[in-house]
């Protein structure tokens, strides 16, 4: 498909005038990275997510933080900002910071029992995240991979970028009760992302979400791509998920979480 047109225009985005999701963070002791100079880039963001814990009504994971760093061979910490993620890793993140389960409680559809994956043993430390995202379908129960329809959620594997967008969208439509709108080829902004693809719609709602805008395309001005098969960096997946923080509440972490629960 052909690349998106010049800019100019004001691109749509939804309104933050009022909260879209429940809130249920507090502030906490954010760990101190070794690998995450003070002049890095994206400093601020990673220090506020690992500063931040989830405080809502389901007890058992409340103190949770949203992201946590490896340990260092000398007892400090590491956030491997550039270290794909993994999917397991990636549902925690947007399970915690967006209150999903405080939506799921309030609504009476909050569903622990086993979504019955062959891959995710009972003992496994994300295995409630896991099921309680699977039971209202925001992620797959039965996927198709290499052409076989499995009940596997491949918690160790790394996700990509297109992955991750549609999960933070179905955690969107789903605390909305919301349809997702089909893709739109007119509106389409990325060169890589066409009306066949299963993320288009993903892509496209994402963007109106103000997550991420993808990457200009230095060698074809005008056009952008949106890279969706490619593994999402840490560093990455922390800015995408503050963006979408400021989109759902039309304030950032920091000023939200001032209020104490």
């Amino acid at each position: 498909g052909g690349g998106g047109g010049g800019g100019g225009s004001p691109r749509e985005t939804i309104n933050p005038s009022t909260p879209k999701l429940l809130f249920c963070l507090k502030k906490v002791e954010p760990e101190d990275y070794k690998d995450v100079p003070k002049d890095y880039d994206a400093r601020k963001v990673i220090d506020t997510l690992s500063g931040t814990a989830y405080n809502g009504k389901f007890e058992e994971q409340r103190g949770e933080t949203i992201f946590h760093g490896y340990p260092a061979d000398d007892k400090s910490s590491v956030f491997r900002p550039q270290q794909d993620m993994i999917r397991s890793e990636f549902f925690k993140i947007a399970y915690y910071a967006t209150c999903i389960a405080d939506t799921l409680i309030k609504e009476d559809r909050l569903d622990t029992n086993s979504a019955g994956f062959e891959d995710v043993p009972s003992d496994y430390w994300a295995r409630t995240i896991i099921d309680v995202l699977a039971n209202v379908e925001i992620l797959d129960k039965v996927r198709t991979i290499q052409g076989l329809r499995l009940a596997f959620n491949e918690p160790l594997r790394s996700i990509t970028r297109a992955e991750a967008m549609k999960i933070f969208v179905e955690i969107y439509l789903t605390a909305q009760n919301e349809k997702l709108p089909a893709f739109s080829p007119a509106k389409n902004t990325f060169s890589d992302v066409n009306a066949g693809d299963w993320f288009a719609p993903y892509v496209q709602y994402g963007q109106k979400l103000g997550i991420s805008q993808g990457f200009k395309n230095l060698d074809f001005a005008g056009t952008n791509f949106f890279d969706p098969n490619s593994f999402i960096k840490r560093e990455e997946a922390a800015i995408w998920l503050y963006q979408f923080f400021i989109t759902m509440e039309g304030k950032t972490i920091e000023e939200k979480r001032g209020v104490e629960r």
